[in-house]
């Protein structure tokens, strides 16, 4: 598992996404810029998937510039993901805000986990 706040979402594309059937786990699949390793060779851009799991609460909103995008034919920029952000929850849980072209969705849940898919 890695730290969200490591990753960096400049020109990189909200893949998927899915709610699992009790609505207590959601599942985001996005482009990132891997964490940068000192000394390393260029930043690797990759996929990794969001594993937010026991949602206290969820908040989805669509975001109107999608279907602007979409009406002009570009599925690139309408898929655009701006940024994902974790804190800790001033009550209970962690607090998670995701930022797209597609959609904003803010949730509470009870853990995060960010795995590197390639």
């Amino acid at each position: 598992m890695s730290d969200i706040k490591t990753y960096d979402f400049v020109d990189c594309i909200f893949v998927d996404m899915n709610v699992g059937r009790l609505l207590s786990t959601l599942y985001v699949i996005v482009e990132a810029y891997y964490p940068i390793i000192p000394n390393g060779p260029r930043r690797k851009k990759g996929l990794i998937k969001v594993t937010c799991n026991q949602i206290i609460a969820m908040n989805l909103k669509k975001i109107e510039e999608f279907d602007v995008d979409i009406l002009r034919h570009d599925d690139m920029k309408a898929n655009e993901i701006y940024s994902i952000t974790c804190e800790k929850s001033a009550t209970r849980g962690l607090d998670v805000i995701l930022n797209s072209d597609f959609l904003q969705f803010e949730l509470t849940c009870n853990n995060m986990e960010v795995l590197e898919i390639d």
